[in-house]
């Protein structure tokens, strides 16, 4: 129980530091804003891969109570908490858009006959904060896919329900953005398949350490 909490935790300091980080790079002048783009993605990516699939790889030598690395301990362990934590660091973006949709359109029957969406007057779509997002989710399956497989089916359903609530967001929320070019897309797609180098890498020592773990744990 205490690994879902954690998670939890995970998953708001994930998001407060985006928000920070993205903040802090539009203090700093660039020499277009391509560039900035691409600083403010691959910071919060850095980032959130580091809290999210790294830092469970982390076990403190005094405490004893922690497993070894990819045992069946570990897995019971730490799945919960890297499941919650990514599908909750996902969610928790779209939060505050669809309130605030939500309180100025009504739902339902409670819908504003008069409502006006007046997208001019909101923030531009966080570009920068999705591609991050993207690759965070990518790197942290491709990290522990092999152990704990779940995430996969995790992982297409955020996918799905992102896509869903970005083209619901982009009509009734957010403005149209003022350049469109696919750069940002090019150079995420160039850094995801690096993924892979991980999937085998650390798949390996995921099936080593099950395979061993079973081995002596046999008659």
């Amino acid at each position: 129980m205490v690994s879902m909490p954690c998670g939890i935790t995970n998953s708001i300091m994930t998001n407060v530091g985006a928000v920070l980080i993205t903040k802090f790079v539009k203090k700093i002048k660039f020499y277009s804003r391509h560039k900035q783009l691409h600083a403010t993605v691959f910071a919060v990516f850095i980032m959130s891969y580091i809290n999210a699939g790294l830092l469970p790889l982390k076990r403190l030598p005094e405490a004893k109570w922690m497993p070894p690395d990819f045992t069946p301990n570990w897995v019971l362990f730490y799945s919960k908490m890297i499941m919650t934590s990514m599908i909750l660091s996902n969610v928790m973006p779209y939060l505050g858009p669809s309130l605030k949709v939500l309180f100025k359109r009504g739902c339902c029957c409670c819908k504003r006959k008069n409502y006006e969406p007046k997208t001019h007057l909101n923030p531009e779509f966080p570009l920068e904060r999705r591609y991050a997002s993207i690759l965070t989710t990518v790197f942290v399956v491709m990290t522990y896919g092999v152990a704990m497989p779940a995430l996969f089916i995790i992982a297409s359903v955020i996918f799905i329900f992102q896509s869903i609530m970005d083209k619901l967001l982009i009509t009734y929320f957010y403005k149209e953005r003022v350049e469109h070019n696919d750069l940002l897309n090019r150079s995420s797609l160039k850094v995801m398949k690096y993924s892979i180098v991980l999937f085998l890498v650390i798949g390996g020592l995921a099936m080593g350490s099950n395979y061993c773990t079973l081995f002596n744990d046999s008659p």
